[in-house]
């Protein structure tokens, strides 16, 4: 499993000059598979998440996901980790509360960011860090009114139809 510094290094390399769109997300999942390390085992939020911008359509078996970062990159779009500490495999108390503990950080990175718009994935993040973000001032920014499901179990064609729709309308 990586470190923080090794997550917020990968995520670093595909950040735009200007972010017009930041997605934040739970977290890196415990298991491999994070949105920005070119690794084989593949991250679902990675392919649903450039399916539904439009930067393609399918992906083939074994791709290389740098020219599809460099794209992501190019048109302005960064993912953020609400936590650098994966979650997904904690009881759910545990996890609330490494989440409740990140927001502060959560901010200052949107606050030095400072994107034109923001998507929370999650409904497990969505409320926590939608009040965070409007307290910070940043409230105003948010695409989405209420929580877009994580693109797995049977979740992904709403999670693209949900950032298509939302990409479209604002």
């Amino acid at each position: 499993m990586a470190n923080i510094n090794q997550y917020i290094a990968a995520r670093d390399k595909w950040k735009p000059e200007k972010v017009n769109v930041l997605i934040i997300a739970e977290s890196p999942p415990a298991g491999g598979g994070y949105f920005y390390f070119n690794e084989p085992r593949r991250s679902g939020l990675f392919a649903e998440t450039i399916k539904a911008l439009g930067i393609v359509q399918e992906l083939p078996k074994g791709y290389d996901k740098h020219p599809l970062l460099e794209q992501f990159k190019c048109q302005g779009y960064l993912l953020l980790d609400c936590c650098y500490e994966p979650v997904n495999k904690m009881p759910l108390k545990e996890r609330k509360q490494t989440i409740n503990n990140q927001l502060g950080r959560l901010v200052k990175d949107v606050q030095t960011i400072d994107p034109q718009k923001i998507i929370i994935i999650k409904s497990s993040i969505y409320y926590l860090v939608k009040n965070a973000l409007e307290k910070s001032g940043y409230g105003n920014k948010v695409l989405n009114q209420k929580p877009i499901p994580f693109p797995s179990h049977g979740h992904q064609a709403t999670y693209r139809q949900s950032i298509k729709e939302l990409m479209l309308t604002k």
